[in-house]
């Protein structure tokens, strides 16, 4: 048991000066990073709305239906809702990995590295769907073309 101990107390991770620079230049351009992102994210919104507008003008004009309209406010606030949440991440993360670094915070070290954890998990699981979006794309695309043959 005594081992056990020891090795353990060998075995912990110390974090020098060297990374705690390279945190707070972390913490700098993911702060960066996701105030854009959240500009982006209220541009994206009020894109919607412009957009959604005009095609209502042109489909009213063109007596075709205000469903145009809707359907791209959905779509765009579906794009933004998951757009949101890997940029709230990433900007917990930067606030919160300063005053750990700074302030040898153990509690906000780990929330800012569990907030790094839930945005590169969030983008991974949504990389996943994509590409099984896209493989459901090419596999019926390619049903479509043997089928028209």
């Amino acid at each position: 048991m005594e081992n056990y101990n020891q090795l353990n107390e060998e075995a912990n991770l110390k974090i020098d000066q060297t990374v705690k620079a390279e945190l707070l230049e972390t913490a700098r351009w993911t702060k960066f990073i996701a105030i854009i992102g959240f500009v982006f994210l209220g541009l994206l919104i009020l894109g919607a709305i412009f957009v959604a507008a005009g095609i209502s003008i042109v489909s009213e004009a063109a007596s075709l239906g205000n469903s145009y309209g809707i359907a791209i406010i959905l779509l765009y606030l579906m794009i933004a809702v998951l757009y949101f949440f890997p940029i709230r991440y990433l900007y917990r993360f930067s606030v919160l990995i300063n005053p750990a670094i700074i302030y040898n915070r153990q509690e906000d070290f780990n929330r800012a590295m569990s907030y790094q954890r839930r945005m590169f998990k969030f983008i991974g699981i949504l990389c996943i769907i994509v590409i099984g979006l896209y493989a459901l794309i090419f596999v019926t695309a390619l049903i479509g073309i043997g089928l028209s043959k």
